[in-house]
Parts: structure tokens; sequence; C-alpha cells
């Protein structure tokens, strides 16, 4: 049972954290408005 647990975390992380990794770097420089991704970290 924990074992099953613990799969079904790993499936729900695991979008999620690809999300944070893949799609918002490239949000972020896309997104000319914000001038460094220092500051746009800081802002989120």
């Amino acid at each position: 049972m924990l074992m099953f647990l613990m799969f079904i975390s790993v499936l729900l992380v695991l979008p999620v954290a690809f999300y944070f990794w893949a799609v918002l770097p490239e949000f972020l420089t896309c997104n000319e408005n914000t001038p460094s991704n220092l500051e746009a970290v800081d802002f989120w």
C-alpha cells in the first residue's frame, strides 16, 4: 500500500516538475518585460 501511494505521488509530481523545469524558463526568457531572470525569480 505504501509503495502504491509513493507511485501515485511520483506520477503526480513528475508533470509539475517537468512544467517548472521546461515551460517556466522559456516563458521568462520570452517575456521581454523582465530585464533579467533573477528579477523574474524574485517576482515569482
